[in-house]
Formats: structure tokens, sequence, C-alpha cells
């Protein structure tokens, strides 16, 4: 049974409101709210971008509420609710800016578990810090070259724009579209989203063609990028084997005891190319690396498909049909 009803309560938000934006009859809510009626693919999504949640709240596959409001948006309550926290600012050895992204308050809990105080016990020794932020970035750290953290809530300052994971999971598969200048019509066919969210995510990509200088944003959101500690950047495509690396460096830095000697020796990062080469990225000499997040769980969940079923792990899960 979805949960529409209940959310709706919660954001005080009537069936004619609701039905305004939507543009449908308060009788097709009602209906949806009984379960006489599944909501479509396109009127969900739209559903989780007015009500600030995720598709899974709405059908009621998920224990965990997110919102891209922060906390004190909430009374209190026994359930969990991830919420916007604020921002993260990382200042790096061989790099001049600030590397700035919005994160939510699980984000902010690891932060905090991975930067040790002196009087702390050390919960591991491998160097490198992984969180999930909230503008579709999986980030690793290498703690020796972090020089400053600066955790800010949202009552500080503003942290970076970000969009709704639905937003994001499109402009990732933007590929797909066979028209360099699809129109509204095209986007709302081609993703099964209303026009309505097609009209708003054909500006965000025209925005990001414009900040990337008419590159193909999709790149954006298929490459990983990392800084090195010498103050280059240089960008990967991310596909299994790299993913596969990834995952691996992602695991051993959340639960050391998987690999206790990780730490030991010099690590490196393994990148295949088609035409036969293996790169090796050395880890001692990497900052920091940007990861799309929905691309890294489009292949996690394609390699291992149980994990559609832990809905709770991460709000770039594949929407699970």
């Amino acid at each position: 049974m979805n949960r529409l009803k209940q959310i709706l309560k919660e954001r005080n938000l009537s069936h004619a409101s609701l039905a305004e934006m939507l543009k449908i009859t308060q009788e097709t809510i009602q209906l949806w709210e009984k379960g006489k009626m599944e909501i479509p693919p396109a009127p969900l999504k739209d559903l989780a971008i007015i009500l600030n949640c995720s598709i899974d709240e709405i059908i009621g596959v998920s224990k965990q509420k997110r919102s891209g409001y922060p906390g004190s948006f909430f009374a209190k309550s026994d359930i969990n609710i991830i919420y916007h926290f604020g921002g993260i600012k990382f200042k790096l050895q061989g790099l001049q800016e600030k590397l700035d992204h919005p994160i939510d308050k699980q984000a902010a809990k690891s932060v905090y578990w991975y930067l040790q105080k002196p009087e702390d016990e050390p919960v591991h020794q491998f160097q490198w810090m992984d969180i999930e932020t909230m503008n579709n970035y999986i980030i690793f750290v290498n703690l020796k070259a972090l020089k400053i953290c600066d955790l800010y809530t949202d009552a500080k300052e503003e942290s970076p724009i970000f969009y709704h994971p639905e937003i994001y999971r499109v402009l990732t598969d933007w590929d797909i579209l066979d028209e360099p200048n699809a129109t509204v019509k095209d986007i709302a066919a081609t993703f099964n989203v209303s026009e309505t969210l097609a009209k708003v995510i054909q500006s965000i990509e025209k925005e990001l063609q414009a900040k990337y200088d008419n590159c193909d944003s999709w790149e954006e959101f298929s490459y990983l990028k990392v800084y090195w500690l010498d103050g280059t950047q240089t960008f990967h495509y991310l596909d299994e084997d790299l993913y596969s690396n990834l995952e691996t460096l992602r695991n051993i830095s959340g639960d050391p005891s998987i690999y206790p000697e990780a730490h030991q020796g010099t690590r490196f990062i393994q990148e295949y190319d088609e035409e036969g080469s293996t790169m090796f990225l050395n880890l001692e000499h990497i900052a920091l690396i940007e990861v799309p997040a929905i691309k890294f769980w489009q292949i996690a969940c394609a390699l291992e498909p149980d994990l559609l079923n832990l809905r709770d792990i991460s709000p770039y899960l594949p929407v699970k049909e």
C-alpha cells in the first residue's frame, strides 16, 4: 500500500492544491491513495519532487524518510528523517580552490566518525574517507591530503545548489535522446516524465551546457573527476572495472576490518580501456575523487541486482520496477 495519504497529511497539502499542480482531478488522487489505481510513472516522479521525498517513500518500500529541508522543519518523531544538513568544504594539499558540496545529516555523521579528535580511539588506519552528497556525488577524500574540512549547517550559510535525484536520473541518461536539440515533448516521451518536469530538466541541461562550454553535459554524469596533489585534474569514464575498484575503496574506508592491511604499501586504482591498456592511478598522489552517484549505483545494481532490495542505502539507487 502506498503512503501518499500520510505524506500529504504530513505536508499539510490538500487534494485540491495537488490536483492543480499535477493538472489532474481530485478523484484521481483519492483513487491513488486507496490503491484502487496505480500511480503512473510520470506523475509519480512529479509527486516525489512536489512532496520533496523519494519515489520509494511514496510507494511504501523505504523505511527512512528523506527531505531536502533541514531538520528544524520537522517535529520530533520516532521515524528517522534524513534531512539536508548544510554543506562541506574541503581545503586540500595542492589545490587552490575549496571544494564545496551539499550534504545530509547522514553524511555529516560519517564525517565525525572519520575525522577523529586526538583523544579518540583509532577506528581505522586506512586514510581515506567517503561520503555521498546531495548533488549526485560519492566523494573519496585522501585524509593525508586534507588540510581543512569545514562542516557547516544550513543556518550558517547556504550550500551549493542541488536537485532532486529524479532530475539527476534523467540527466545521467541524457545520451539516449536521439536529437541533440530535443523538445520538451521528446524529453517527456523518452524519460516517461511530465512535460512540466521535462521543461525544468531541459532548462537545467542548457545551464550545464553553458557552464561546460557546450560540452556534452552527459560526461558530467558519467566520468569521475580526480584531483591530484600537484593541482591537476583528470577525468575517467566510469565503467564496470573502474566501479569495482572504487567499490572496494568504499568498502575498505567504511569498514577497515574487511582488509586490515589496506594501509600498508602503495595502492592503485586500475583503469582499463577497450584497446587493451591498463592505467594505474596511485592513491598516494590523489587528493580527492568525485564519482557521479547515479551512474555508480546503476552499475552496482546491474552487477548485483539484490542491491535493488536495499532501498535505504542510497537515494540514488535505480527505481525498482
